[in-house]
Formats: structure tokens, sequence, C-alpha cells
């Protein structure tokens, strides 16, 4: 792996619900990445990541409010089961806040046309795994979850680290 980052939203709410089938089915959660909703991933190499760009992306986050939302339903996209944030549009505008102003760092590489703001279970193309995931899922919803921080998370060899918290609307995380 090389040296890459990204800003993500963490969503301690879905743990007790996501976390034993993250550890099985999506190979970031191993790698140290928590339940969480993508802001916007690659971001910047963690080499290029200076005060005077993590002061710019602190601003952004600072100048939202905290803002709830719920896990409500699951979703299939590629090999991707997720669950779907209701509403969506508050993960939505803060990807298009840090994409509009680093546009050189477009989401997911500019390889979709449509950022579709979701929380990953699990990466696999096993129909029975999707099926078993969904069954142990859906009983536990819907899960009430409340956005008040974004995390820097660093990825190098050996996996995933936080680098540094910004916290929504000045609130404590």
């Amino acid at each position: 792996m090389t040296s890459e980052s990204a800003l993500i939203v963490p969503v301690p709410e879905a743990e007790r619900v996501v976390k034993e089938l993250r550890a099985r089915y999506d190979p970031a959660a191993p790698a140290g990445v928590p339940a969480h909703v993508t802001v916007l991933y690659p971001f910047i190499v963690p080499e290029a990541l200076s005060g005077s760009i993590l002061a710019e992306v602190e601003m952004i986050f600072t100048g939202v409010a905290p803002f709830p939302f719920n896990l409500s339903g699951i979703a299939r996209f590629r090999q991707v089961v997720y669950l779907a944030p209701d509403p969506a549009d508050g993960f939505s505008r803060l990807t298009a806040a840090i994409a509009t102003r680093w546009p050189e760092a477009p989401p997911y590489g500019g390889i979709h046309n449509e950022v579709v703001p979701h929380l990953t279970i699990a990466n696999t193309s096993d129909a029975r795994a999707a099926e078993e995931i969904q069954r142990i899922i859906e009983p536990a919803l819907p899960v009430a979850c409340t956005a008040r921080q974004a995390w820097l998370m660093v990825g190098r060899e050996g996996g995933w680290s936080l680098q540094r918290r910004f916290r929504f609307g000045g609130t404590p995380p």
C-alpha cells in the first residue's frame, strides 16, 4: 500500500450492529478503519498535507453543525453491501465542499459519476454472504446516529491510523 489519506465521518453508533460483519467482510475494518461514512477518498497524499491545508479542512468542518441521521436500510452496489444514511444530504454537502475546494482529489478518484453516501458492511460477490448480512442486520435497524466530527485517516503499509479529528460546529467529540 502506498501512502494515502481519507476524510471520514465515524459512526460509533453502528459499531454494535456491524463490527463483527465488517471484521469478516470489509478489509478496511481489520486495517484500522472504524464504521464510517466516507467524505472523501482518496484525499491528498499525507506527505503533502500542510498545516494550511489542515486549517482549511478544519474551517470547513467547523462550519458544519452536527446532524442526525438514521441507518435504516441495507443496499448494494457492485460487490458492496452497505447501510444507507437517511437523510444523506449532510454527507453529500460535506463531500461537495471538500471536493470543490480540492478538485485535484475527486471522490473515489473520479471513477463514479455519482457519489452515494454509505456505510460499508462488506465487499463480497458471494450472494449467500450478502443474504446472511441482511438477515443479521435487518432486525437491528434503524440505528439512530449523529454526525459530530470528521477524521483524517492515513493509510500506509500495515493499515490505517487516525491522524486528526475535526469537530463539527466546535462541539465536543
